[in-house]
Order: C-alpha cells, then structure tokens, then sequence
C-alpha cells in the first residue's frame, strides 16, 4: 500500500474470474453467464440423488429433514450471488427446488406454490 507519491509503475495482472469462497466471480460481474449457479445446481443434484437411491429405506419425514439440512443451506447461502443472475438461471434453480419438494412430499398435482 503506498500511501503517498512514488515513481513505482504498478501493473496488475487482470484476470478474467476469481474464485472466493466457492463463489467465482468474474471481472465484468455479468451474472446471466454466471457458472456458479449450475455449480449450485450439481451440487445440489448430486445431494437430491442420493436421495433417490435411498428413498425406500428412509421415511418421508427424514426425508424432509435431510432436504432442510442439506439442500436448503445452498439456496440460502448462495441467494446473496444468484439474486442478481438472469431470470433464466433464477428458473433452473426453482425448477430443480421444485422437482426435490414434489419428491418429497409426493405432491405430483399441487401447485409448487
């Protein structure tokens, strides 16, 4: 840090992305190319698979306990990235929250909301 005059010429290295705490950010911070949300959305797949290989050894209520301990905290943790994503990005994931909840609950008729 230089807090006063220099002759130092300073160059910084501009990088396209960044990866900070899982979440990628890129230099132009242009969300609708945003590649964290299909990240969000592998993981949480990956997750919501695991639960469909189990799904006739465990009950419908641990079931629900397993979506709320680990598929919700991505939701939760990542909102503050994918709220500025485009819309399309934001339907990927209420599509795949979705499919989970209706799974779950065995609602195939309901409406999601």
């Amino acid at each position: 840090m230089v807090l006063g005059t220099t002759d130092h010429t300073f160059s910084f290295a501009v990088k396209p992305s960044i990866d900070i705490f899982g979440v990628n950010i890129d230099n132009k911070l242009c969300f609708d190319n945003y590649t964290c949300i299909s990240i969000i959305c592998k993981k949480i797949n990956n997750q919501f698979n695991v639960m469909l290989r189990l799904h006739k050894l465990i009950l419908r209520q641990t079931m629900f306990k397993l979506y709320m301990a680990f598929i919700v905290p991505h939701f939760h943790y990542f909102s503050t990235v994918w709220h500025f994503c485009g819309a399309c990005n934001t339907e990927k994931l209420d599509t795949l929250n979705k499919r989970i909840l209706r799974f779950i609950l065995k609602e195939y008729s309901s409406s999601y909301s």
